[in-house]
């Protein structure tokens, strides 16, 4: 081990009591464009373009096979094992490399259609400008999702395992991400 790194972080989750919506307050008005960028709050329906949405096209791109139920939590889960479609999936940027050769086994609760636990990995290597800038050669991803006495369901465990090349220094990246203590806070 040459090299760890530690963080520690508190979220408070805060749910309106409430189910009207609201559009927010207009805040005042800045005079300095600099502190305007700065204070701007970033809009939560904006799409980012590093985002992976789950829709039809991505859904489309896999076989599932449907294993079998399992209890987790005491909550019921439908296993399932999926792997690329066919070979001929659209390639339209990095992402989608990446995607396209993803396989593995998912668990989603019965009840609320949401995911529970996730184990995958990339079926071949994948190389960076032919090769030339890097290559990912293994990855693989393990997810594990819990669920509040409330409903909200939030990642509890991420571990990924990563072996490659960066032009000439091969790596090997082992990555941990745990979150205790999630709970809602009403507001009201």
């Amino acid at each position: 081990l040459t090299k760890r790194e530690q963080k520690t972080n508190v979220n408070q989750v805060r749910i309106a009591s409430t189910t009207a919506v609201t559009k927010p307050k207009p805040t005042p008005a800045v005079t300095s464009p600099k502190l305007q960028s700065q204070t701007k709050p970033k809009d939560p329906n904006r799409v980012d373009k590093n985002d992976i949405l789950l829709n039809e096209d991505l859904v489309g791109r896999f076989q599932f096979t449907l294993i079998g139920r399992e209890d987790i939590g005491g909550r019921s889960a439908l296993v399932l094992d999926f792997k690329p479609a066919n070979k001929k999936l659209p390639n339209n940027n990095f992402k989608d490399r990446f995607i396209n050769i993803a396989a593995g086994r998912l668990w989603v609760d019965e009840e609320d259609a949401a995911l529970v636990k996730a184990n995958l990995h990339l079926t071949e290597r994948v190389n960076v400008i032919g090769g030339i800038v890097g290559a990912v050669g293994k990855f693989s991803c393990t997810l594990d999702r819990g669920r509040t006495p409330d409903g909200l369901w939030f990642t509890r465990a991420m571990d990924w395992h990563l072996e490659g090349r960066a032009l000439l220094a091969h790596r090997t990246i082992d990555y941990h991400e745990e979150k205790t203590g999630v709970r809602i806070n009403s507001v009201r």
